[in-house]
């Protein structure tokens, strides 16, 4: 995930990922700069063009992340996935703004609820779910007791 700026002296900030819960500088030199497509002298940032280093070493820092997350209970990953909604909700003209300027979209586009914020109903309904064991049956949800569980399919990636 490529969303920490570090100051470089220009108007533009030059992005670094978030990899192994720290902000980090690709292993590369070449950058990608990143254009408001609406008005193409606003340089929104300058984007590390990432070379393989960095993808092993975000692929490494995902792997090594997966045993504490798997050994989480449901009700501590729904409340992740609960404080991870209200941070985007909170935020959400902010992410409106910047998906504006970056992809060009119409601010009213931008603001609607599948964009960001409004705590997306999706979201806070896989918290729910978390809470409670399910497996897919020919892409349905199940519950442990052979009950589907109400509002769960392929789409949420369960």
């Amino acid at each position: 995930m490529t969303a920490h700026a570090a100051n470089v002296g220009t108007d533009a900030p030059r992005l670094r990922s978030f990899v192994g819960g720290t902000w980090a500088a690709s292993a590369g030199d070449q950058w990608i700069t990143d254009r408001n497509p609406s008005n193409a002298s606003d340089v929104v940032a300058y984007v590390p063009e990432g070379v393989a280093d960095d993808a092993w070493r975000a692929a490494s820092a995902a792997a090594d992340a997966l045993g504490a997350w798997s050994s989480l209970t449901g009700v501590a990953r729904a409340d992740h996935l609960h404080r991870w909604s209200v941070a985007i909700a909170d935020r959400q003209e902010e992410l409106a703004q910047a998906v504006a300027r970056e992809v060009g979209k119409p601010i009213g586009e931008a603001r609607a609820p599948r964009h960001v914020g409004e705590r997306q109903p999706d979201l806070p309904l896989v918290a729910k779910r978390a809470e409670k064991p399910f497996d897919l049956v020919d892409g349905i949800a199940v519950d442990r007791h052979g009950e589907v569980v109400a509002g769960l399919h392929r789409s949420f990636g369960c």
